[in-house]
């Protein structure tokens, strides 16, 4: 474990330097991990943003009901995406006329008309999660230009990866397309 001065007593017998003090608070702990490890903790190590694996791709993500997304958001933006969060359906229309993101993600239910426009709006994949949903609403969304639906709760691990997973599949197919 890391030695830690304690604020009433400042000298602890240790082996080794103090590293952190407790009134240092959460940013001297954060230090002493960058001092550490060379990193803080929950962001990939360093490198330029190209050898993250958003390499600076745009996200837009449209909340669409109660739950908050800001934990995913940060997830994000830590492997290197730059994310755009909006929250409801005429915010998302306004934000994707501003932008041209590399995917859009649609937190909560949303009607079929507004993945219809999404589609027609946007070459990007369409990432819907709605924990929600019954299979019917699935079958609709996909029919109305979802790339992929995810109707029971699902991690951010896993959203993350779904995310790598359909801009994997753009970027093979703009190198196919490329090559002919």
């Amino acid at each position: 474990m890391f030695p830690v001065a304690n604020s009433r007593f400042q000298k602890v017998p240790t082996n080794g330097p103090v590293l952190f003090r407790r009134e240092d608070g959460v940013a001297g702990f954060l230090r002493c991990l960058r001092r550490l490890f060379g990193r803080t903790p929950g962001r990939p190590a360093g490198g330029p943003p190209e050898a993250l694996p958003g390499r600076g791709r745009r996200i837009l993500l449209i909340g669409m009901g109660q739950r908050s997304c800001e934990a995913l958001v940060r997830r994000l933006e830590g492997l290197g995406f730059r994310t755009m969060a909006v929250s409801g359906e005429e915010a998302g229309r306004e934000a994707l006329e501003r932008a041209s993101p590399s995917l859009v993600l649609v937190c909560g239910p949303a009607p079929l008309d507004f993945y219809r426009f999404l589609r027609r709006a946007t070459p990007a994949p369409i990432l819907a999660l709605n924990p929600q949903a019954g299979e019917e609403q699935v079958l609709a969304a996909l029919d109305s230009g979802v790339d992929q639906f995810q109707a029971r709760p699902v991690s951010e691990g896993e959203v993350v990866a779904r995310i790598l997973a359909l801009l994997r599949r753009v970027d093979e197919a703009t190198a196919g397309a490329g090559m002919v």
